[in-house]
Order: C-alpha cells, then structure tokens, then sequence
C-alpha cells in the first residue's frame, strides 16, 4: 500500500492516540467535520481545475486566430472530401501572448466529419490590432496524408 493511503487508513487511529479527547462521541463529531471539510476542499479543488481547463480553451475558442482558421479549414474542398461534411470542432490547445497591437498564437485542436478524424495545427501572428494566419495545417488521423491550407515560412 502506497504510504499516503496507509497514512489515511491510520488517520483516525492517530488522531485518537494523539489528543485527549472528551468522550468517543465529541471524537466522532470532531472526525465527521474534518471528513466534512476535506470533502469540500477536493470538490472547491477540482471545480477550480475543471473551470481552468475548459475556461481556457472556451477563452481560445473565442479568439481571432481560431475562428479565421476554422473557418478556412471549413471551407477547404479538400478538408470537406477527405472528411465529410459537416465538420464538427474539438477540443483546442496551444498558447497566445499579446502585447497591445501585437501577438502570436500557437493553436492545435481536433476536427472531425462523417469520414475520418483530423487534427488541425495553426500558428498566427498580429500586427497593428490585425491577425494573420502564417501557417494552417491539416493533419488526419491514421494517415499520413495532409492539407496545407496556408503554407508555412
């Protein structure tokens, strides 16, 4: 048994050892509230991480680059044979960083359509408050096949 769940199973043995308690009733009622709290704190905890994963990627989602890039890949007549229509958006991951006029974005997200899975690979620059795509690349799933929609420099 890992150490930390042996230190949880022994956790009411020690903490009954370790203090002078009023009676086994007062010990019950101080242990429920400390099961309690930490069933609090773990919910509080995973409700902040579950908000910081999907806030982001609602956060690119809502983005310049991502949605002129999806919108390209959309209507790329070679997106829409190899996949099928409708295409349907996935999960995104990458980086921004702006500064005022200026940013770069680094975007990777999956698409997918009645034929096949892809996963689409975009990188965007802005200058002056206007965002161009440098770089929008298709890659589909189990194939070594892709769609360079804007070509790399």
């Amino acid at each position: 048994m890992c150490p930390n769940n042996w230190r949880l199973s022994k956790g009411n043995e020690w903490a009954w050892r370790h203090r002078k308690w009023e009676s086994v009733e007062h010990f019950k009622q101080v242990q429920a509230k400390r099961a309690k709290v930490s069933v609090i704190f773990v919910a509080v905890i995973f409700l902040f991480v579950f908000t910081m994963i999907f806030g982001i990627g609602s956060l690119f989602k809502d983005s310049e680059p991502y949605k002129m890039s999806f919108n390209q890949v959309v209507h790329s007549q070679q997106v829409r044979s190899y996949l099928g229509i409708p295409i349907e958006r996935g999960f995104i991951s990458g980086n921004m960083q702006i500064s005022g006029p200026e940013g770069v974005a680094n975007l990777s997200y999956s698409i997918e359509g009645p034929k096949g899975e892809a996963s689409v690979a975009v990188r965007a620059f802005k200058e002056l408050n206007k965002w161009s795509i440098e770089c929008l690349v298709v890659n589909y799933e189990g194939d070594k096949e892709q769609t360079t929609i804007v070509p790399c420099q």
